[in-house]
């Protein structure tokens, strides 16, 4: 009966169920009975059952959440609420199934959303409503000055709002306005303070304004109840003089405040928690933090004008600092015993002073960049809780501390391109060790024999090393999952990696002298991601390698001599082939393969990059002298199409250097109507194929094109079943970011339509991709 009542609805049979738990029948049947009859709104009247239910402090926060906060913290509102007992309160809206929490955020069901936003609009007059949110409505509120005191709360998407010009005077009659959110999804904001502001209500606990355009705040001497501030990207060039009552203030964001040169005292901003003044590149001056007991963050990255820091010592709660990329920052700080991760990356620190022993909760510790660094104190080998510890980049820190095995709680040391020229033999007994990086060290020739005896060590990086002496090592190479042996001058490629019950997911070994790949690579089945690229004189893979069924991504890339990569070609599951100057590669195989895709939806989901200045000969559409191409409409409607793109590029127009595939891009206009040929297209997309980010993690400087290539991937894209026409516009961006037209010489599109009610196997392959590619970068 109650299943029929709701419709069959999973949501409204929750809430209905909720809602009568533990009721008598015959209260089950009195209320079942009070919904008969009801049609159009059935469900609405069914999930309305258990709002009507609440208590007044219930109801409040259930609107608040409806109009505001759905998808916020939920530690964050329960502060932010001025409504008693709102801890209980939000689990009883769980309770009752009309919220849930994931990963700590407040959830809505959409239908449940749009009922606490028709609760409140049953009151007619926009100035008498508790909540507003609807652009228009808001925009007629503030031309009509008809605010008033029964609005709570404001929150306004300002590039999708009409083009307003709020008086200085706008918030005057809204005495009892609690928050206050302007924001922008989109890139152009439309509201604006042409005279000013002279005037925001006591009562503000929240107050957010992206780009706020003034530069200073109306605030007055009285601000007790202000939980929140954030002002991203603001005008602010001071937010107010003299010391403020901000007593209940926990959370402030002035970051990319640009002009900002101060902040008040916030002696008796007891209760703060949290303080990011990041980007703020003019401040010069922090004021004393000793009274703020209970600050747990503290971010100052990029202010690049602060020169010193007052002393943090008396921070006492604080767990988090960031200082990246603090230019004029010479001086490491004195830090309270109980932080817990410290990022001083890109500043101009000499030295880090003995008493960064006494952290003992000290887990994260970046340091990279720090190019004055040249030492670390023995102490820092007291940092028994210390599990991330990041150099890079350090070039004149030429010495890791003789007892730094002492860290036993470390899982990551990352010392890539770093001044180091040793490891100390003690790095061998970091039992908890799991990632090892200290390639591309220009003076690190040799790393410790003993290294294999790290039992926890899964991904190791020993780019530009000679390694000869851990080849040995058998144990080693079976436990790792990364690794990354680039340029280690290693004549024979090194059977040692592969083993049966290997767990190798990610081989990187690229810039070496071996001329073959043995049989042996066909034990790794673990294997997602092989790079052999820069290996001049490889010329041979193993003719068959069904084993590797989940390899992935294949980057060989400057193989001069490579002949044939046919092996390759029959592995259904690999999305990326990176063949870039190989010019000996049988090209034939390559656009036999092409063919292939073409003829195949599925299969051409891959992406292929190799020498040639020909598009495949069976693709749909081309122009074989230009960089685009028109389609006219399908006579099969369809929402939802797979296009496979092919360009040639000529490096002739990129200059001499270029960035790999993850420079090529193109936009697509899709048309509605044939005779509106410039202001008819339904939107304009920009596409960067996102597989191509992984092509050359490392590579910023590019690397040199000797020929023409032909680069072909695949896109799906969504399509109006109105749509008239469809022209598609390649480029290439150069070394500065321009786009440059003239180097795609040739393009063709070709395309497998996919109907919208469609979905299958395409998907999971691309949720797969994506899957593996974060893994990646992970790492």
């Amino acid at each position: 009966m109650a299943i029929d009542h709701a419709q069959g609805i999973p949501l409204a049979i929750k809430v209905l169920g909720s809602n009568l738990y533990g009721k008598s029948e015959e209260v089950w049947v009195d209320e079942l009975e009070q919904l008969k009859g009801v049609s159009d709104e059935k469900i609405k009247h069914i999930l309305r059952i258990s709002y009507d239910g609440l208590r007044e402090n219930e109801k409040e926060i259930f609107l608040a959440i409806a109009c505001m906060f759905k998808g916020e913290d939920k530690h964050r509102v329960e502060s932010l609420l001025d409504v008693p007992g709102s801890k209980f309160g939000i689990s009883r809206l769980v309770d009752r199934s009309l919220i849930t929490i994931t990963v700590n955020q407040l959830h809505m069901h959409d239908l449940l959303q749009q009922i606490g936003e028709d609760i409140v609009r049953e009151e007619k007059q926009f100035g008498k409503r508790g909540w507003l949110w609807d652009p228009k409505d808001i925009y007629y509120l503030f031309t009509r000055a008809e605010g008033t005191e029964a609005i709570k709360g404001i929150s306004l998407d300002m590039s999708t709002a009409k083009e307003l010009n709020l008086k200085p005077t706008a918030f005057e009659k809204m005495y009892n306005l609690k928050f206050l959110k302007f924001y922008a999804s989109l890139s152009k904001i439309k509201v604006y303070l042409p005279k000013g502001l002279s005037f925001l209500p006591e009562e503000l606990r929240l107050l957010h304004w992206y780009q706020f355009p003034l530069k200073s705040l109306p605030l007055g001497s009285y601000v007790e109840n202000l939980v929140e501030l954030r002002m991203h990207k603001s005008k602010l060039k001071e937010l107010c003089s003299g010391v403020q009552q901000l007593g209940n203030l926990k959370f402030v964001n002035l970051s990319h405040s640009k002009e900002l040169i101060r902040v008040p005292d916030l002696s008796k901003a007891a209760k703060l928690e949290f303080l990011d003044l990041s980007y703020c590149e003019s401040l010069v001056e922090i004021p004393s933090p000793e009274y703020l007991s209970k600050l747990t963050r503290l971010h100052l990255t990029k202010c690049d004008s602060l020169c010193t820091l007052p002393s943090l010592l008396d921070l006492k709660s604080l767990k988090e600092f960031r200082a990246s990329e603090c230019l004029k920052l010479a001086e490491f700080p004195e830090f309270p015993c109980n932080v817990e991760e410290l990022v001083l990356q890109r500043t101009r620190i000499e030295k880090v002073p003995p008493s960064i022993g006494s952290l003992s909760r000290l887990s994260s510790l970046d340091l990279s960049d720090c190019t004055m660094l040249e030492s670390l104190p023995d102490s820092i080998c007291n940092l028994k809780s210390l599990m991330d510890f990041q150099i890079t980049g350090c070039v004149n820190l030429k010495r890791l501390p003789e007892n730094i095995g002492n860290l036993e709680s470390l899982g990551g040391l990352n010392a890539i391109n770093s001044g180091l020229i040793e490891l100390p033999d003690s790095i061998c007994n970091l039992r908890k060790l799991r990632t090892l990086l200290v390639g591309n060290c220009a003076n690190l020739h040799s790393v410790p024999e003993k290294l294999g005896d790290l039992e926890s060590l899964t991904a190791l990086h020993l780019g530009g090393i000679r390694i000869k002496g851990l080849l040995s090592s058998v144990n080693l190479w079976r436990q790792l999952t990364f690794i990354k042996l680039e340029s280690c001058g290693l004549s024979e490629f090194p059977s040692c990696l592969c083993h049966s019950d290997s767990s190798l997911e990610y081989l990187l070994i690229g810039g070496n002298n071996f001329e073959s790949i043995p049989d042996c690579i066909k034990q790794l089945s673990m294997l997602l991601y092989l790079s052999f690229g820069q290996c001049k004189r490889l010329k041979y893979l193993p003719s068959e390698l069904p084993s590797l069924s989940k390899l992935f991504n294949i980057f060989g890339d400057n193989c001069t001599s490579l002949k044939s990569a046919s092996s390759l070609f029959q592995l259904d599951n690999i999305v990326t082939f990176a063949f870039a100057n190989c010019f000996n590669l049988d090209l034939g195989k390559c656009n036999e393969f092409v063919d292939h895709l073409l003829a195949t939806p599925l299969a051409s989901r891959k992406t292929i990059f190799y020498p040639g200045n020909e598009l495949p000969q069976t693709m749909m559409y081309q122009n074989t002298c230009g960089y685009s191409l028109t389609l006219s409409s399908s006579s099969k409607q369809c929402e939802r199409v797979q296009f496979c793109l092919c360009v040639v590029i000529d490096p002739k127009f990129l200059g001499s250097v270029w960035h790999g595939v993850s420079s090529i891009g193109y936009t697509v206009y899709i048309f509605t109507n044939e005779t509106l040929k410039e202001l008819g297209y339904l939107e304009v997309k920009e596409f960067i194929p996102p597989r191509y980010e992984v092509f050359y993690p490392e590579s910023s400087e590019g690397f040199v094109l000797h020929s023409e290539h032909v680069v072909f991937w695949s896109e799906r894209i969504e399509l109006p079943l109105d749509n008239k026409k469809t022209v598609f516009e390649f480029y290439a961006l150069d070394m500065e970011n321009r786009r440059n037209y003239n180097a795609i010489v040739k393009c063709g599109v070709h395309h497998h339509l996919r109907f919208s009610n469609v979905v299958g196997e395409e998907d999971e392959v691309e949720e797969e991709e994506k899957r593996k590619t974060k893994r990646l970068r992970m790492l």
